[in-house]
């Protein structure tokens, strides 16, 4: 016994020694040297990623100049992981100083930086080439060009070309973001040697109607294949509840999505970021110094009349602070933590409703639009369905509804997520009953996983689901 025992044991060992190394499931693959993972992961980092695109001069003022720069951006990081931002794309243009401290920050944090390369008057595709290999050596991520950076004066079929081989002689999953044609970046996908490249697909280009939004989704659902970067074009929807929406369409279609700086608190793209309702870093109050002990007062006789003392009203208590729901405790003054700036502010910094669409405030509203995204974003990298399943949008406009199931790959109701968006100023309940049979799916009851109005946390059925008006409602159907 004791002999097996410890042929056993020397058997395991080898077994050991010999094994390959486990490599967990959400490691993420290399992008420069150093990089945590090791790239044989089953899918690549960017298939679900959450790009975040920065205009660093509008972001973070890390020196008081009263301008945004890189290192701004890398005291923010903390802010951008809980947002589940996957890699930072830096718009051009801005001062490259600081983007090793950046990289180094961001890669710690297992968050790629991806660089827009400048227009270039004189030097043209040339000079866009050597500044492409230039960052792509100092370790970014990958490159976001735009297909006329690298337009000849005759014409080409394939301008990026050159762009492309050059990322993907790069080791590590470099990628390409560009504004090129989807069905042509699709087609380069099965070719040998073809590169990493995503482009921008923008939803809510027209006005914010039923018609507009199915037929962007219905748009998605016939093109799974295509490398599509979704992202919200024009202006962000000044209404909190719409914007709801329009982030629910961003974050649980297929693939990728981008979201611009700023997008999250609902202000405009090109403002600058609102981090708390004045904006300005104010400097640490001093250490009070303490005074000198008063000399006690002579007693007054009571038939000597003294000086008239006039009344002074006692000090006012000043208001409670709101509670934050992560501790429980009265949170800090917003005005005390961190704004844009510790120097003086540009007249053009600040924007309408600065008051309340900033971090410091929404972050303490667990029903603001800035923790939606967050709970979106948690969604869209944790659900198999979100992440890899189909997508097939339902037509529901008689009711004004937009409704799309995802669907996790071999799965038939184990994980099938419905999303529901209400889009008019009545409630109204829907039946999916005959969506769902021809989905070959059994009916059942809708776990909640989101919803955006706190009416719509009640017991919903595919047979009865009722949404509050302007209202999001994602729900994981349990079949009967």
């Amino acid at each position: 016994m004791q002999i097996l025992n410890q042929r056993t044991i020397l058997l395991c060992s080898v077994f050991l020694l010999c094994a390959p190394p486990t490599i967990p499931v959400a490691a993420q693959t290399l992008a420069r040297p150093g990089w945590a993972g090791s790239g044989l992961t089953q899918e690549t980092w960017w298939q679900n990623a959450v790009f975040y695109r920065v205009q660093p001069k509008n972001f973070q003022d890390s020196d008081g100049d009263g301008t945004g720069d890189l290192r701004g951006i890398a005291q923010r990081l903390d802010y951008l992981q809980s947002l589940g931002v996957d890699a930072i794309v830096l718009e051009s243009p801005f001062d490259d100083a600081g983007f090793d401290d950046l990289l180094s920050e961001a890669t710690s944090r297992h968050v790629r930086i991806i660089v827009e390369l400048a227009p270039h008057h004189e030097g043209g595709a040339q000079q866009a080439l050597a500044e492409a290999r230039s960052w792509l050596t100092r370790g970014a991520a990958g490159l976001y060009a735009k297909s006329s950076l690298f337009a000849s004066p005759a014409g080409t079929a394939d301008p990026l070309q050159p762009l492309r081989q050059l990322v993907n002689s790069f080791p590590g999953d470099r990628i390409l973001l560009t504004d090129n044609d989807p069905a042509a970046a699709t087609a380069r996908r099965g070719q040998r040697g073809a590169s990493h490249e995503l482009v921008d697909f923008n939803l809510g280009k027209g006005a914010a109607t039923l018609e507009n939004y199915r037929g962007e989704l219905a748009a998605v659902q016939a093109s799974p294949d295509m490398p599509l970067v979704l992202q919200l074009d024009g202006q962000t929807p000044p209404e909190a509840s719409l914007a709801k929406i329009a982030a629910t369409m961003l974050l649980a279609s297929h693939g990728p999505a981008s979201l611009h700086d700023g997008q999250e608190i609902g202000i405009e793209r090109a403002s600058t970021m609102q981090w708390t309702p004045g904006n300005i870093t104010l400097p640490k109050p001093t250490e009070p110094v303490a005074e000198a002990p008063k000399p006690t007062p002579t007693p007054q006789r009571e038939d000597v009349y003294t000086a008239f003392v006039p009344y002074v009203p006692p000090p006012t208590k000043p208001k409670p602070r709101p509670i934050d729901p992560r501790t429980g405790e009265p949170s800090a003054d917003p005005n005390s933590l961190m704004g844009f700036t510790s120097g003086k502010l540009p007249a053009e910094a600040s924007v309408p409703g600065h008051e309340s669409l900033n971090v410091a405030i929404e972050d303490l509203n667990p029903d603001s639009l800035l923790n939606f995204y967050r709970r979106l974003s948690q969604l869209h990298h944790g659900s198999p369905a979100l992440q890899t399943g189909s997508l097939s949008v339902l037509d529901h406009n008689a009711d004004n509804a937009l409704v799309w199931v995802r669907q996790a790959p071999g799965v038939r109701e184990t994980g099938t997520v419905i999303i529901a968006c209400n889009l008019s100023a009545k409630t109204t309940t829907l039946s999916l009953q005959n969506d769902i049979e021809r989905l070959h799916l059994r009916p059942g009851g809708l776990r909640m996983l989101l919803v955006s109005d706190k009416a719509n946390m009640r017991f919903q059925t595919t047979q009865q689901l009722t949404l509050a008006p302007w209202s999001v409602f994602i729900g994981e159907l349990h079949s009967y």
